[in-house]
């Protein structure tokens, strides 16, 4: 069972070669460059850096090419720019919302109109109503497994359309 209370350690398996690994928190993740300009935020949203290979920035308003979540070094610590970071592709991560969530609830990077949070921030909202909005759906990130009163972090069942 995958612990609440957000104190997870860090990863606990790592394939051969050191890219590819499994995270305390339950998520398949790989390493790349922080290209952020700062120190990593656990839970931020990110997407391929446009200036680096093999690095990341995080995902701001209307940006759909999410290509996953931090979760940091291999104890789970945030680490600086340039510096090589976990980042969480698929299963289960801690993904940050700018808004409180709710079980069954969908997680996605913001939309300029919901004027919440900051770059690599999510927000969580309901399944939007029919027709499906094409928008929101390519900036999904996930589905939330718990209920938050505020915002941070959101245990989530990760995966990206």
């Amino acid at each position: 069972m995958i612990p609440t209370g957000r104190t997870t350690s860090g990863m606990v398996a790592i394939a051969p070669g050191g890219k590819v690994g499994i995270t305390a928190d339950g998520g398949l993740a790989y390493k790349m460059a922080n290209k952020t300009g700062g120190t990593t935020t656990k839970g931020y949203i990110v997407h391929p850096s446009s200036a680096v290979d093999y690095a990341f920035t995080y995902v701001g308003n209307d940006e759909p090419d999410i290509i996953g979540v931090v979760f940091g070094d291999d104890d789970g610590n945030q680490v600086g720019d340039g510096a090589d970071c976990w980042i969480v592709k698929y299963l289960v991560a801690y993904i940050y919302s700018a808004t409180a969530a709710t079980r069954e609830w969908f997680i996605r990077s913001p939309v300029a109109a919901d004027s919440v949070g900051a770059v690599g921030m999510a927000v969580a909202e309901t399944l939007p109503a029919a027709p499906f909005t094409t928008q929101k759906h390519f900036q999904e990130c996930g589905h939330c497994l718990e209920t938050t009163l505020s915002p941070g972090l959101v245990l989530c069942s990760v995966h990206f359309n």
